[in-house]
């Protein structure tokens, strides 16, 4: 149940699959689809890690903006600087 409530079928499709893809095809592109049976695997694994890599490197950046959102923010606003100023009257 954890796993149904955490995973987002949306960020696994467009930031796991689409960049292992993407990296898969140009991987393909690079060595011209002409390589030996026994490496296509060794392609793949590549690219899923560098998919997982975009994958694990935006829940990192996700969870990092919640938790600057969640933080308690100290020190004064400029809207209690401006309670404070006090206008001062020069003679002319």
């Amino acid at each position: 149940m954890d796993l149904a409530t955490g995973l987002r079928t949306d960020d696994v499709i467009w930031k796991l699959l689409v960049p292992t893809a993407i990296v898969f095809v140009l991987e393909l592109i690079l060595v011209r689809f002409w390589v030996q049976w026994w490496l296509y695997p060794s392609l793949l694994a590549g690219a899923l890690l560098v998919g997982v890599g975009v994958y694990r490197g935006d829940q990192w950046l996700r969870q990092r903006r919640l938790r600057s959102l969640r933080q308690d923010r100290g020190g004064e606003t400029w809207e209690e600087i401006a309670v404070l100023v006090k206008t001062v009257d020069a003679g002319e």
